[in-house]
């Protein structure tokens, strides 16, 4: 319905309902002031009857109305009642009228508001057609501004040309390039890398970090790639400090000319620090960053432990790596390493809980099967390891009984045996034997060793 049509319906709807009104009022009025019907003439009588009394000291009987003048009184009442009756049945009509005119003014109200609603329906889908059209030519407009001005960019600056696509092919490149993540808390995987490999990371190293300029880490969908490559980076470092260290300590105890100053493992570790800390902060819920982190920080506090002989572990180094720790298993609880990087910690709080790291050990341990190769060769020889001394730990205390005791050292002897089974899968059993036999020798099975030496000396002749 066009508007103006809508308009004028409205209008003359409008003024309906106050014609009726200024109907009803004239009618009221006049029905009000209708006068009452006249009496006929034969039945006008006089109003006020009188009756004569006789004479005082008469004996003469009081006189009564005479049938004449009770007829006069009984026609004089008969047209009053029956102006009455006509008067009630005017209001009758009246109180009818009014309800019907009453009725009518409502349907005409409802008629109004329903085609009020109707033009304002029909306005708002108007002004809804307007803005849409008016939009499409805002978009239009600016989609023409934004091609012509990426059509001068292009001309301008052709190197900018497709370059979303090209860095995404860097980052895979980066992501497939880069040392996975190996045993990089080992001392030998730095020396293991090939030359070439240790030049094109550091080549890569320079690249990554050039990746700020484009501000890739506000895209979603390369921040996970981002954050990882940032921890490869931190991994190699420490790989690289690592295998530092044990180069100054060779020269050290030698005497040879130096080929590493001291200062060299310190500054290789700091970026690892560096990079893991940038790993953290580009993706706050990366649990292989965050278990990187807090990994790095146990080593750090170890290292400056063995710098100072008869010095503690530095407790705030292992507060701050349990909180990383913590945060990885939040991300991701079945994050292998943060599980047997938590077990350590948690024997060296105090008072130590061995019994849940050997809880954490477990839930490793109980994986062993499904866990992927990488993560069979580096943590479970570790795990059964850690397993037996923290056992030979709680036997220390001296509160097992005889039973527990006798099941305790058969779970220590087989996790010496399963680890060695496991450190040979991986091709570090040498490694394995080495640290058993320090660990039987000096440290946390020393107690235990003498129980548990035919076992163990069977176990290492075969």
């Amino acid at each position: 319905m066009p508007q103006s049509r809508t308009a004028d319906i409205f209008h003359y709807l409008t003024l309906l309902p106050l014609s009726f009104l200024a109907l009803v009022v004239l009618i009221s009025v006049l029905l009000i002031r209708t006068p009452l019907r006249a009496a006929p003439a034969q039945h006008t009588v006089p109003q006020n009857l009188e009756l004569q009394a006789p004479p005082p000291g008469t004996s003469t009987p009081p006189a009564y109305p005479t049938p004449d003048q009770l007829k006069a009184e009984d026609a004089r009442f008969s047209s009053a009642l029956d102006v009455l009756k006509d008067r009630a049945s005017s209001q009758q009509t009246l109180i009818a009228t009014l309800t019907t005119l009453t009725g009518l003014y409502v349907v005409i109200l409802s008629f109004a508001a329903y085609f009020r609603l109707q033009q304002t329906r029909d306005e708002s889908k108007e002004a809804v057609k307007a803005n849409k059209e008016g939009f499409a030519e805002t978009k239009k407009y600016y989609d023409e501004r934004f091609q012509q001005l990426i059509t001068e960019v292009r001309t301008d600056i052709p190197a900018l040309h497709g370059i979303g696509r090209r860095l995404e092919q860097l980052l895979a490149e980066l992501d497939s390039r880069l040392p996975v993540d190996g045993d990089w808390t080992s001392g030998t995987t730095y020396d293991n890398l090939p030359l070439d490999a240790k030049e094109q990371a550091l080549i890569d190293e320079m690249v990554i970090n050039s990746l700020d300029i484009f501000n890739v880490t506000q895209d979603v969908g390369a921040r996970r790639t981002i954050s990882r490559l940032y921890v490869r980076l931190g991994q190699f470092y420490f790989a690289r400090a690592n295998s530092l260290k044990r180069t100054v300590a060779a020269e050290t105890a030698a005497g040879t000319p130096r080929t590493v100053q001291p200062i060299e493992p310190s500054n290789s570790l700091c970026r690892a620090s560096l990079y893991l800390d940038k790993a953290v902060g580009i993706d706050e819920k990366d649990p292989v960053a965050l278990r990187a982190r807090g990994v790095v920080l146990i080593h750090i506090a170890n290292w400056k432990q063995a710098a100072t002989p008869g010095s503690s572990l530095d407790e705030t180094l292992l507060a701050h790596s349990r909180s990383f720790i913590d945060r990885s298993l939040k991300s991701d609880p079945s994050e292998t390493g943060a599980l047997l990087a938590r077990a350590w910690l948690l024997a060296r709080i105090n008072p130590p809980d061995y019994e849940a790291g050997i809880r954490d050990l477990t839930t490793v341990i109980d994986k062993g099967p499904n866990l992927s190769t990488l993560h069979r060769r580096k943590f479970l020889a570790n795990c059964y390891l850690n397993r037996a001394n923290y056992t030979a730990k709680i036997l220390a205390r001296g509160t097992s009984t005889d039973v527990q005791k006798r099941v305790a050292l058969e779970s220590i002897t087989k996790d010496l045996r399963d680890g060695l089974a496991a450190a040979k899968f991986a091709g570090k059993d040498s490694g394995y034997i080495a640290d058993m036999k320090k660990e039987l020798n000096e440290g946390d099975l020393v107690l235990v060793y003498p129980e548990i030496k035919p076992s163990v000396d069977a176990l290492l002749t075969t």
